[in-house]
């Protein structure tokens, strides 16, 4: 969870949410990026081995920054559905 904050450079007050669930060994990781006004939304998730966390978090985060989507939930939310 936190190197997916990390990664995305998000703090408490960013509109970043992030939810991590184990199953034995697994862990299945889920963020949600919103737009300012909560209109738009974009989720992303990955899952592997609890020993991966840190990599799992890096994953989800470039979910978004490879395809520049957070810029696009931020300054153009009709893109984000695309």
């Amino acid at each position: 969870e936190r190197s997916l904050l990390r990664s995305l450079r998000g703090g408490c007050h960013a509109p970043i949410g992030v939810q991590g669930i184990t199953d034995g060994q697994k862990l299945s990781l889920t963020g949600v990026v919103l737009s300012p006004d909560g209109t738009s939304r974009l989720i992303a998730s990955e899952s592997g081995p609890d020993s991966e966390a840190n990599a799992l978090g890096i994953r989800v985060a470039a979910a978004y920054t490879k395809a520049e989507a957070v810029a696009r939930v931020f300054h153009n939310p009709a893109d984000a559905d695309r």
